[in-house]
C-alpha cells in the first residue's frame, strides 16, 4: 500500500492526498514492523500501531476518503465490507474473500496475479498460491479517486446499496432458507429413488434364488 501510494503521489503533500494505516501488535514482529516505518517516512503518511475503541475505528473508516485492501489472501475482508456500508469507495484485490461481494460495479478491483508463497510468511504454507496485486494500477486507481471523487462517490454510494441489499441479514436468511430448501429436495429426491429400487432388487433375488 505504501509503495502504491508512492506511486501515485510521488510528490508529498501537492494534492492533500494522505494515507493513513492502521496497524496493531507491531511489537511481535520488529524486523517487519521497522520496515514499514522506514517505508512510510514521508509527512503524507500515518502509521496507527495502537488500540482504538470501536467508535474511534468506525470513525476513522467513515470519514476517509477510499479504504484500500491490497492483501495478497482474505478470509472474509470484513472492514472492506464495514467501509463499503459507510459508502466508503473500495479499493481492493480482485481475488480471494473479498470476491464474493465486491464487483467492478461497488468497487475498484486491482488485478492480481498468481505467485508462490515464500518461506516466512507464517501462518500460509510457503509453495501455495496468493495473489499479487498490480501496484500500478493500484496507483492509477488511487490518483483517480483524488482527481475525480464524482466517479469514486458513485462508486461507494453503490457499494452501500449492494451491501444494504445483497448482504443484509434479511438476504443471508433468504439464501440460507434457500439453500436449505435445495438441500431438502435433494435428499427426498435421494429417497424417492431408493423406494422406487426396493422392489427391483427384491425380484431380482427371488429371481437369483429361482434359477438355483
Amino acid at each position: 500500500m505504501i509503495e502504491a501510494f508512492s506511486r501515485a503521489f510521488p510528490d508529498a503533500n501537492t494534492t492533500g492526498a494522505l494515507l493513513v494505516i492502521k496497524t496493531l501488535n507491531a511489537d511481535r514482529r520488529v524486523s517487519e514492523a521497522e520496515r514499514v516505518r522506514i517505508a512510510a517516512a514521508r509527512n503524507d503518511i500515518i502509521v496507527l500501531d495502537e488500540y482504538l475503541e470501536p467508535d474511534e475505528l468506525t470513525a476513522l473508516m467513515a470519514n476517509c476518503t477510499a479504504y484500500v485492501s491490497l492483501h495478497r489472501a482474505e478470509g472474509l475482508g470484513l472492514t472492506v465490507a464495514e467501509a463499503m456500508a459507510w459508502g466508503r469507495p473500495v479499493v481492493v484485490s480482485g481475488y480471494s474473500g473479498t470476491m464474493q461481494f465486491t464487483n467492478s460495479e461497488n468497487a475498484f478491483l486491482v488485478a492480481c496475479a498468481r505467485t508462490a508463497i515464500p518461506e516466512g510468511a507464517e501462518p500460509y504454507p510457503a509453495g501455495t498460491l496468493w495473489g499479487e496485486p498490480d501496484l500500478d494500477e493500484a496507483a492509477a486507481i488511487l490518483r483517480r479517486i483524488v482527481d475525480d471523487p464524482a466517479a469514486a462517490a458513485r462508486i461507494g454510494a453503490q457499494a452501500a446499496r449492494d451491501i444494504r441489499v445483497l448482504h443484509s441479514p434479511e438476504a443471508a436468511a433468504r439464501a440460507a432458507r434457500d439453500a436449505l430448501d435445495s438441500a431438502w429436495s435433494r435428499q427426498r429426491a435421494v429417497q424417492a429413488r431408493r423406494r422406487l429400487s426396493l422392489p427391483v432388487t427384491a425380484m431380482r433375488k427371488i429371481w437369483t434364488r429361482w434359477r438355483r
